[in-house]
């Protein structure tokens, strides 16, 4: 079962940091496993302002072992399925898209623009990283994300955050961690993994 929550933080992008060097090419990934088999409804009409989607995803043994809560990568089907329903309503090149893995990982995606070929980059860091360590600690990837929401670069995007996690948490302050999401600078969709109870 997957629930979404919106959040909508009260301030927007604060004080520009340094761009930061440019990471190594990303190591070859593993073919994309089949995607949904539904549609999407229509995005609507294309806003034509600065959007930045960042998809955060949660690779822990709680979500991805077996018995987890999305031991089959549906989260990432089912964000690639968004990404592609973006790129074909998008028609003024400024919607943009990024991928952060709670590790940081070869498979992250800086900011990409949503046109036909630089799509492919961000639908292939929509897959289980292979250099995952697993880690259930959401804050130090959010303040990765924060830090590349404020470079000068990308400052003039609206962040639309999307966690996708069990919640499990393994901060050692999860409270704080949670008032840290509350005031991201830009909208937060909180994706909640979880799987149905067996009723026998």
């Amino acid at each position: 079962m997957m629930t979404s929550t919106l959040l909508s933080s009260p301030r927007l992008a604060g004080d520009l940091l340094r761009d930061d060097p440019l990471p190594p090419p990303p190591l070859p990934l593993p073919s994309l496993p089949d995607d949904v088999h539904y549609r999407l409804g229509s995005a609507g009409r294309c806003s034509g302002r600065p959007n930045l989607f960042i998809f955060a995803s949660d690779d822990s043994g709680s979500v991805v072992g077996a018995g987890g809560n999305d031991p089959l990568s549906r989260r990432y089907a089912e964000a690639r399925l968004a990404i592609r329903t973006l790129a074909r309503a998008c028609r003024c090149g400024q919607e943009m898209a990024s991928v952060a893995h709670w590790d940081k990982s070869l498979a992250d995606v800086l900011p990409t623009n949503l046109n036909r070929l630089a799509v492919r980059r961000v639908l292939a860091g929509l897959v289980q990283p292979p250099d995952s360590a697993g880690t259930s600690d959401l804050g130090p990837v959010l303040v990765r994300i924060e830090r590349l929401v404020r470079r000068r670069r990308w400052a003039r995007y609206l962040p639309h955050l999307v966690v996708m996690s069990d919640f499990e948490l393994t901060d050692p302050d999860p409270s704080g961690v949670f008032d840290q999401l509350n005031q991201f600078p830009g909208r937060v969709t909180a994706l909640v993994l979880g799987v149905e109870p067996d009723p026998r």
